[in-house]
């Protein structure tokens, strides 16, 4: 369906950062699959869970654009030594690559992700929780997120690959300046130019690590990360940097979010919380709902490899097609009241870690912080209030994740 331009949507508006979804409802109504067409560029936004979790699963959309740079929609990115080194590192990032690329890097990480290594992570991400949360108890207030949301996924994740947890500010001020580059829209070129000198910085903070482990290896995923590369051509220096930088920023950016979205929505409805202290058991089912409610990451995206039709539109090769997670994950054709915070939800078929090839590798690792994160938090306080009158979301039409979080506790 064409609207033409997207003029009328302003996706930087202070009410739809504060509450997108009324703007995904009416486009979900009017325009499920809204067409923007500028300078031969077509854009496409879809926002029916039909379409998007076919978008994400369906091999006929891409994530590599440079295999369509022979299509005039499609421009050509820099190369060589006038290349910003934000989008050098973004080229071996496996998020951006397609198979074979991504079936080979997604294989040397995977084992680190499975389920069975995630439980066994259990008892440390526990304790690293209390050890978070015991020197707060003196205080009668402070800010989530950066008390507890943020340091805890960090840690986590530091632990993992083997960094010092206590370089986690370094981490911060690299992840904000990568992830304002990763936005919906056009980005300025002033933010890019940031994003290229925090690529720098953290691709040479891991250089400096990687030679370290060459010459003593650990228990950690660097270390296996390394053994793999040196048993032959599987890994590339800049594929191995890269895929660090990725795993650090994935592996905390969207749990945190996740923390912080999970702990406004039990303030924000008090029979909820009181229902969770009560039955401890349906946690999990609490961190889905919360994961569907407020989708940590909102939208991503895909290519069109070849012209593919949808009902009445067709979506030629070339085509940007932004799926709107956020938007699916309250469709009523699929969430009987979507609007409406259910913890027992069940079915409850959510795409918050999008679906597919893509399907976020780090979700079994980002279920048990969540759970774990909420679980201790509510054994640690008799209560938790509120202390603002608004939240300050995050200024970003990606990433949905309170900005700062300030409670009251007993």
């Amino acid at each position: 369906m064409t609207e033409g331009a997207l003029a009328d949507l302003d996706f930087t508006s202070p009410a739809f950062r504060a509450n997108p979804y009324p703007m995904y409802d009416q486009m979900r109504m009017q325009a499920p699959r809204l067409l923007s067409e500028k300078d031969h560029y077509r854009e496409w936004l879809f926002t029916r869970y039909e379409d998007v979790a076919m978008v994400l699963k369906d091999h006929r959309f891409i994530k590599e654009q440079t295999t369509l740079m022979q299509n005039p929609s499609v421009a050509p990115s820099p190369s060589g030594a006038e290349r910003n080194p934000l989008y050098q590192m973004f080229d071996n990032w496996m998020l951006f690559r397609d198979p074979p690329t991504h079936t080979r890097l997604r294989s040397l990480v995977n084992q680190a992700f499975t389920p069975r290594m995630i439980e066994r992570l259990g008892p440390r991400i526990s304790a690293i929780a209390e050890s978070l949360l015991t020197p707060l108890r003196d205080q009668e207030h402070f800010d989530l997120i950066n008390a507890y949301a943020f340091p805890l996924p960090v840690i986590v994740i530091a632990e993992m690959l083997g960094v010092p947890a206590e370089d986690r500010a370094m981490f911060r001020e690299w992840s904000t300046a990568i992830s304002s580059t990763l936005e919906f829209g056009s980005v300025d070129q002033a933010t890019v130019e940031r994003g290229g000198q925090m690529a720098k910085q953290v691709m040479d903070y891991f250089r400096q690590l990687v030679r370290a482990r060459r010459k003593a290896p650990k228990a950690d995923v660097i270390s296996s990360m390394i053994a793999a590369e040196e048993q032959g051509t599987r890994l590339s220096e800049d594929e191995l940097l890269a895929t660090c930088v990725l795993l650090l920023f994935a592996g905390h950016e969207t749990t945190v979010n996740l923390i912080g979205n999970s702990v406004a929505l039990l303030l924000a409805h008090p029979d909820t919380h009181q229902l969770l202290r009560e039955t401890p058991a349906l946690m999990p089912s609490a961190v889905e709902e919360f994961l569907r409610f407020e989708s940590p990451v909102q939208l991503t995206n895909r290519f069109a490899a070849q012209d593919v039709v949808i009902g009445q539109d067709v979506i030629r090769r070339g085509d940007n097609v932004n799926v709107f997670l956020g938007a699916a994950n309250r469709d009523p054709d699929v969430f009987a009241n979507p609007h409406q915070l259910d913890v027992q939800r069940h079915p409850n078929r959510h795409l918050a870690f999008a679906a597919g090839p893509h399907f976020c590798i780090g979700a079994p690792l980002a279920r048990m912080e969540g759970v774990i994160a909420i679980e201790s938090l509510l054994t640690h306080y008799i209560g938790i209030e509120p202390a603002y009158e608004h939240i300050d979301w995050r200024q970003s039409g990606v990433f949905r994740g309170p900005l700062a979080l300030p409670v009251r506790v007993r």
